[in-house]
């Protein structure tokens, strides 16, 4: 069996002291890898926080598009109906203006659902077509058949309000 007693270590040529500077120069390289690794965190974190708020921005563009079309299909059918009904040309003209604002509407709308779009156009075009035959009825002073042609009409507003209201409840959940 070995001693250890008996063996000599023998000592290193240099001996690390640990002097003042030295003592500041890893305190100093310590903080350094310290701020390193902090300032890789955050920017981590801030293209997190800034891909999370872009969806959220995204999102809300949708569900504002949403709310415009449905804002101004409403003020269309008002204006159609308040035609059909006074035959006034202020709610021609206004019903006009109506229909261009709601056509822009749908364009943006359509960006985000082309499918939805193309459904909601067809829908609305049906409106504004029932609508103003039953217009023709109205000033030929045939009530029977107005009735009918406005009857038509809210068939295709129910449709084009059930799009709408699909397309905001998807976009809420998404």
């Amino acid at each position: 069996m070995i001693d250890l007693k008996k063996i000599k270590f023998k000592k290193p040529d240099f001996e690390f002291k640990l002097t003042l500077q030295n003592k500041l120069v890893g305190l100093l390289s310590c903080i350094l890898l310290i701020s390193l690794i902090s300032g890789i965190y955050q920017i981590v974190a801030l293209n997190k926080s800034d891909y999370y708020t872009s969806q959220q921005l995204e999102q809300v563009v949708v569900l504002d598009t949403a709310n415009k079309v449905s804002t101004f299909f409403g003020e269309l059918k008002y204006w159609l109906t308040d035609l059909a009904l006074s035959l006034s040309s202020e709610a021609e003209k206004n019903s006009e203006i109506a229909q261009k604002t709601l056509d822009g509407e749908i364009m943006q709308f359509g960006k985000f659902a082309p499918e939805e779009s193309k459904d909601l156009r067809k829908s609305v075009d049906g409106v504004i077509e029932k609508s103003m035959e039953a217009v023709d009825y109205y000033f030929d002073e045939d009530r029977e058949n107005g009735k009918k042609m406005m009857a038509e009409a809210r068939s295709f507003i129910k449709e084009s309000e059930k799009i709408t209201s699909k397309f905001s409840d998807k976009a809420k959940t998404d």
